[in-house]
């Protein structure tokens, strides 16, 4: 027997068992719910045909009522003297009628009948006319109803002599009293018979029974039927509808999903068998040709190599030797290619392969073409604190981080990009597009800065590692490869300068910004430029701002022939390029010189918070420099606070001096907690007293709903014996709310802006002119 044959008496029976299996399971669990859908739509057509008539009944109550309690026949049979009562009646009636009867799609009939239940009033809302004849079966069921009941008011059900459906209500009123009698007087009663026609509930019955097979019945008892389908539902009060659907309709159903199962799953066993048969018949009778005709074609330079076959006999052991020896060959080429243009440390190309890559696009540039150069700032202090290694592993880090950001674009924004580490910490990107988007190298930019405090953690610390982008545009700001990357350079040196951690575009104005920037420094050079600094103070209060602690000692300067220069301003240029001592010095100097004259408007001791800049946190003479003021000038140190910036490099040196001045009695702060990379961790490890919270920190958090994340921090603090002082406070709902996480301080200028000595003054005066609330401060 061949093989084909074996393999088909082999599979078949298999693949047609578990067919049928399979059909059997669908085709029950199909039944089941077949039956449900069935059994809901059902119900939901008696629902409907049940609002249906509650919504006539509504009417019918509506429609019975209003009539009935119109004084027009109350006045009928009350004023016998007036001849005219009849045609008065009989017009108000069909006023009062036609305005009820609008819009109810149907008829509406009224009948008033005298104790003897003969005839005095007839209507249609149909022809408005006061005269006409009642229907028999109306009569009929208001006679039988009374004799059998004797309700002064009833409902009911009826089909008209038509065949139509009938909704009537009888009502029995006193002519003298105009309510219900007490007891029946032919004389002195009447009856008022309302009906109206189901139109739109025929229409629902009828469709109802068309669809089933089968007619619904009333009965005056619920009667619960024991077979599928089966509908009970109340209209009224001992009235309700029952429905039994004919059950072949549902039979039919379940046996036509039976059949289209049968037959889906036949021809679904039938293919399966043919596939199954044409690949073994592919893949196990064919290998020796196909091994044949990959050999030639690699002799032919058709192929690299073969189609390795996983057999264990001769064709598929010989199949290996040959794949493994192509192979083998085939990756000596391209690791050896690899080597060449790769950089082997961040697997980005390297600075020779994205010249050539560039140059190539260039050749046949696109609609529209930018480079993108990235440095990573303060990478080579991390390098030399934390070692190379660290220093490789924040590389590979960034890397992998731009092959994710041009993956993304070059799917998102069909915009193929490629990167290159060109040296160092320098990096650089091409970026194409022929779409006409100008925000594509803003949005890129800034998925590269997006995550790089992410990047830049580890468990144990937080590195200051940001990343600097300059963005040229091919051909605006060069023509060729070489000019594009130092226009890049020059954009990428301007965002630097900026403060780091942003993008910025070539342009002329980077020579603008370039001059200002050597304007400040030169004025910061010159020998007599403390003339030009002065001291501004801002109060911080107490939790309950009914009191205050002390005073934030900001510098602000005019300068000669600029005018005046913000603090982030000139504070990284004189840090930069290290002009920063004597502005720290001075700043000391002059606060301690100013201590007494402060604390003689308060009366009391104040604290003086001043920022040391993180340039000086590595200078041992500082802590000298600082004391020396303090004791020339009678300050007592446990007056001095001195404030260190959060994103401050910490190391020995620095941690020493720390120690130092904290051994003096000096008080240490953290500042702007929130805005850099200190973890909670190395936070209780500095010797600071107090921790102060960065105003757009806590303003993420409010804007956020995180403000609960401030509490357990907060708890942290206290528990290490920190203060808390919170910045950035500028209104009642913001106090309120570090307030009752037992923030220990406040600043902001709810309490009080920055102000120089003489302002001061006036500030406290008024403050104490008044109860001392925060609302009432300047």
């Amino acid at each position: 027997m061949k093989l084909s044959n074996r393999v088909v008496l082999l599979v078949a029976p298999v693949i047609l068992i578990s067919a049928l299996v399979s059909s059997y399971i669908i085709y029950s669990i199909q039944k089941v719910t077949l039956i449900k859908r069935e059994d809901s739509y059902i119900q939901l057509q008696m629902e409907k045909l049940a609002g249906q008539f509650r919504q006539a009944n509504i009417f019918l109550n509506s429609y019975a009522y209003t009539l009935s309690k119109s004084e027009v026949l109350q006045d009928y049979f009350v004023n016998h003297d007036n001849r005219y009562r009849e045609r008065q009646l009989f017009k108000r009636l069909d006023e009062t009628i036609e305005v009820l009867s609008h819009g109810y799609r149907g008829d509406a009939n009224m009948a008033i009948l005298d104790g003897r239940q003969d005839l005095l009033y007839y209507t249609e809302n149909q022809y408005y006319e006061s005269n006409g004849r009642v229907d028999p079966k109306i009569l009929e069921y208001v006679d039988k109803s009374f004799k059998a009941n004797g309700d002064v008011s009833h409902t009911g059900f009826i089909y008209n002599s038509s065949g139509q459906s009938i909704l009537l209500q009888y009502e029995l009123f006193d002519k003298r009293t105009g309510v219900h009698p007490l007891s029946f007087d032919p004389q002195n009663v009447f009856f008022v018979i309302v009906s109206v026609s189901l139109e739109a509930f025929n229409d629902i019955k009828h469709e109802i029974e068309f669809d089933t097979h089968s007619v619904i019945t009333f009965s005056d008892k619920p009667i619960i039927l024991d077979i599928p389908l089966a509908q009970t539902i109340q209209f009224l009060p001992h009235f309700y509808a029952i429905l039994s659907p004919a059950e072949y309709l549902m039979w039919n159903k379940v046996d036509k999903v039976w059949l289209e199962l049968a037959l889906s799953f036949g021809i679904a066993s039938f293919c399966t068998i043919t596939l199954i048969v044409l690949v073994l018949y592919r893949y196990v009778l064919s290998p020796v040709s196909r091994l044949d005709k990959q050999l030639r074609e690699i002799e032919a330079n058709e192929r690299t190599n073969i189609e390795k076959l996983d057999t264990d006999d001769e064709i598929g052991r010989l199949s290996s030797r040959f794949f493994d020896m192509y192979e083998e060959l085939n990756n000596v080429y391209h690791k050896t290619k690899r080597l060449a243009e790769t950089d082997h440390l961040t697997q980005l190309a390297n600075r020779h392969r994205f010249h050539e890559l560039a140059s190539q696009e260039l050749a046949e540039p696109s609609e529209q073409l930018w480079v993108i150069y990235i440095d990573l700032d303060n990478f080579k202090y991390v390098n030399d604190k934390y070692g190379h290694e660290l220093g490789d592993k924040l590389l590979q880090v960034f890397s992998k981080h731009i092959r994710n950001a041009c993956q993304k674009f070059t799917q998102q924004y069909n915009s193929p990009c490629f990167g290159a580490r060109l040296s160092g910490d320098e990096f650089a990107i091409l970026l194409s597009s022929n779409q006409e988007n100008s925000e594509l190298p803003d949005l890129f930019a800034a998925e590269l800065l997006k995550p790089i405090n992410n990047l830049t953690q580890s468990a144990k610390n937080s590195f200051p590692v940001t990343a600097s982008v300059g963005i040229a545009q091919y051909p605006r700001d060069g023509g060729d490869i070489a000019k594009l990357l130092s226009s890049a350079d020059a954009a990428m040196y301007q965002a630097k300068r900026a403060g780091k951690n942003q993008y910025a575009y070539y342009s002329a104005a980077l020579n603008i910004e370039a001059q200002r920037r050597s304007q400040i420094e030169r004025a910061l050079r010159k020998a007599n430029v403390e003339e030009e600094f002065h001291l501004v103070f801002q109060p911080y209060m107490n939790s309950n701002a009914n009191e205050i602690e002390g005073l934030e000692v900001l510098l602000r300067w005019e300068a000669e022939g600029i005018g005046s220069v913000p603090p982030n301003e000139f504070i990284p240029i004189a840090e930069q390029t290290g002009l920063f001592e004597k502005i720290d010095r001075w700043v000391f100097a002059n606060a301690m010189a100013e201590y007494h004259q402060l604390k003689s408007i308060f009366g009391k001791d104040i604290i003086l918070s001043i920022n040391l800049s993180s340039a000086e946190l590595n200078s041992l003479s500082m802590a000298e420099f600082i004391h020396e003021k303090a004791t020339q000038n009678g300050v007592p140190t446990r007056c001095i606070e001195l404030e260190i910036t959060e994103t401050f490099a910490s190391d020995k040196q620095g941690t020493a001096l720390l120690d130092e001045l904290s051994t003096l009695g000096y008080k240490l702060a953290i500042d702007d907690f929130g805005s850099g990379y200190t973890s909670l961790t190395q936070l209780v490890q500095y010797p600071v007293q107090k921790i102060k919270f960065d105003r757009e920190f806590l303003l993420t958090l409010m804007n956020t709903d995180n403000g609960h994340v401030i509490k357990p921090i907060i708890e942290l603090c206290h528990a290490q014996n920190k203060k808390v002082t919170a910045e950035g406070i500028e209104h009642n709902v913001m106090h309120e709310w570090l307030s009752s996480y037992r923030c220990d301080f406040m600043q902001g200028y709810l309490f009080g802006k920055p102000m120089n000595k003489e302002q001061l003054g006036h500030w406290w005066k008024s403050a104490n002119d008044q109860p001392f609330k925060s609302t009432h401060i300047a």
